[in-house]
């Protein structure tokens, strides 16, 4: 099966509403960190502490940046 432009239908990618994408990306980075960090040796407490830091980090950086308080 060959994957061409025809073949492609437009519904299939369809952009998330206002509200849904940050809650997808917040979703994904979660987890992307949560894997990192068990790749790194990290269980237990720690693990969800330092994925809870990088979250707060990244949700007050780009809140600075939204309101023009800062440079990501």
């Amino acid at each position: 099966m060959s994957l061409d432009q025809a073949s492609i239908e437009p519904s299939t990618f369809a952009p998330l509403d206002g509200e849904a994408a940050p809650a997808v990306a917040a979703t994904f980075l979660r987890h992307a960190l949560s894997v990192w960090a068990r790749e790194h040796g990290l269980t237990g407490d720690m693990l969800s502490a330092v994925v809870d830091d990088v979250m707060q980090h990244a949700d007050a950086s780009i809140r600075r940046a939204q309101f023009g308080r800062g440079a990501l």
